[in-house]
């Protein structure tokens, strides 16, 4: 069965981009120094304003003590968020450490205290002078759980140590209370824009052999046209680079000059760089194996490496393998253009490819992203069945549910795993929901004679009905099956014997507990322990066998 490649995506999470010449800005240090006298330092602009390079840049200068961390919308969901942080903690200092723990259903109870603990473990790790960054917080939803358990890691930072949100948003609400009490310092887009000062100097850094006097003309009109704006002004320059006296033409406003540049870059590349571009434009990152099998070009990475060289919008990483990811502007630009120009036929192929690479390379969120905006359901469907045992396991309920409530309607009644699944999903959350998914599950697997299928939906039915402590005679015309479940036993798999043999024990002992099976259910709970699927259960079975036996 495919999993997560945890280690590769966290890699990909907490790669701060591997910056070529960049201009230091000094004036933006100084203030960033500043503002280090504040737990937080937020720094919110637009795209293109160069935040994620500033804040880069400054670390890297300073030598701090840094996490990064590359927030997606996933993070929205709590379990999710700390499944990352907590494995991305083992690479601070260099040294391997153990994972922090995940957040699985017996913690749910008391978040805030998991978090508080959570964040002061991580906290501990980073030592004095350590800085988290959180880079792209634009991406959590502003009602997202996990704004308020930022908000706490925020609040208990240790003295000398701050959290860095880079965003293209000010604080969200929930982060009020601490621009209230000034425990924020804002780092704003007034103050990113290039002065005309710093527009001269990148200009040198990107032409060092044009003369003083033409640079100085060159980056005065590329200053009035772009008003400081970072990403338009490096556009500028190489259409300069491709088109001299472009610079000097009066163009489109800074809103959208983006797009019209990139256009007229765009079209000065290779017919072989296009294709590159095109053909990798639906990559959230991607590895030189990606693009030369995407794109059927050994070469590709070559390429790439030149885009990466030029500052096109291309950020390269080591982590420790090399990858690349685009300017998520640059990026919309190509996707947008990849819908223009690729026939459906093509750009449905694509698609299918580029998603079943990421699940290949252990992204399978990115890859049911893909599969659903190409509305390719059997895939979603295969991915999430293929993934749901691990995304449980480790918590992630909210994400299993979300990829089984995108299906449409009608293939959600035709496959019973989706059912079921569904029913694990909710348990923890609303059990008489979940209790009725695993009786709609039952009854199909039922139909289908999918025994292991039935069996399954049957835990799940009986797990509820205990662990509600409500009626528990709802148990009797389920335990009357327990006769009929001996003889088939031995032809289970081990972690369903396991799961079976300990729901059992658990009804028979609060509903039955005379029943003479008890025993030698309890053998086969012995005989299966490793393979009993979560740890809460177990810890339900030791407190029900203390009960009955004490």
């Amino acid at each position: 069965m495919p999993r997560i490649n945890t280690s590769r995506i966290v890699l990909n999470k907490v790669s701060p981009p591997r910056l070529p010449k960049t201009l230091e800005r000094a004036r933006l240090f100084s203030a960033l120094d500043d503002a280090r006298g504040r737990p937080i330092i937020w720094i919110t602009a637009p795209a293109g304003m160069g935040k994620t390079t500033l804040a880069a840049s400054y670390l890297k200068i300073r030598k701090l003590n840094t996490l990064w961390f590359q927030i997606d919308e996933g993070d929205a969901d709590p379990a999710t968020l700390f499944q990352y942080l907590g494995v991305a903690a083992t690479t601070i200092g260099g040294r391997k450490k153990s994972a922090l723990p995940n957040l699985t259903p017996e913690y749910l109870p008391s978040l805030s205290t998991f978090a508080r603990r959570f964040f002061e473990i991580l906290y501990g790790r980073l030592k004095s002078q350590g800085i988290l960054v959180l880079d792209n917080f634009q991406e959590l939803p502003i009602d997202a759980p996990t704004q308020e358990l930022l908000v706490l890691a925020g609040e208990i930072l240790p003295p000398k140590m701050n959290l860095m949100i880079v965003s293209r948003k000010d604080p969200p609400p929930a982060f009020a209370k601490l621009l209230a009490n000034q425990s924020i310092a804002l780092i704003n887009a007034e103050s990113l824009l290039l002065t005309s000062i710093e527009t001269v100097a990148i200009c040198r850094l990107h032409n060092p052999s044009v003369r003083p006097t033409t640079l100085k003309t060159q980056a005065q009109h590329i200053h009035e046209r772009t008003r400081g704006w970072i990403a338009g002004t490096i556009l500028l320059l190489e259409s300069e680079k491709q088109n001299p006296g472009s610079s000097q033409e009066t163009g489109q406003p800074p809103d959208v000059v983006f797009n019209y540049l990139a256009k007229e870059v765009f079209e000065t590349f290779s017919e072989e760089i296009q294709h590159v571009l095109l053909k990798t434009a639906f990559f959230p990152s991607l590895t030189t194996e990606m693009a030369e099998t995407i794109t059927g070009l050994q070469q590709a990475s070559t390429l790439l490496n030149k885009l990466y060289q030029s500052r096109y919008f291309v950020e390269r990483h080591h982590s420790p393998s090399q990858f690349y990811r685009y300017h998520p502007l640059f990026q919309a630009f190509l996707q947008n253009l990849a819908h223009e120009r690729l026939s459906k036929v093509t750009l449905q192929a694509l698609l299918n490819k580029t998603a079943q690479l990421l699940e290949s390379a252990g992204q399978p969120e990115e890859a049911m992203k893909l599969w659903q905006s190409n509305g390719d359901n059997q895939n979603c469907i295969k991915l999430a069945l293929s993934q749901a045992p691990l995304l449980a396991s480790q918590g992630r309920f909210q994400v299993l549910q979300q990829w089984i409530e995108n299906l449409p309607a009608e293939r959600l009644e035709t496959e019973p795993w989706l059912i079921y699944w569904m029913g694990v999903c909710r348990f923890p959350f609303s059990p008489h929901d979940a209790k009725r998914h695993f009786i709609q599950a039952h009854a199909d697997f039922r139909t289908l004679q999918n025994l292991q299928g039935q069996l399954a939906a049957y835990c799940g039915v009986v797990q509820v009905i205990t662990n509600l402590w409500q009626d528990l005679s709802e148990l009797d015309p389920w335990l009357e099956q327990v006769s009929h479940l001996q003889p088939m036993f031995d032809q289970l798999p081990q972690e369903l014997q396991a799961n079976l043999a300990s729901t059992l024990v658990q009804a028979l002992i609060w509903r039955r507990p005379q029943d003479p099976t008890i025993d030698l259910w309890i053998d086969r709970i012995l005989h299966n322990l490793e393979h009993l699927p979560a740890s809460f259960q177990l810890g339900l079975l030791f407190l029900n066998l203390t009960s009955f036996f004490c």
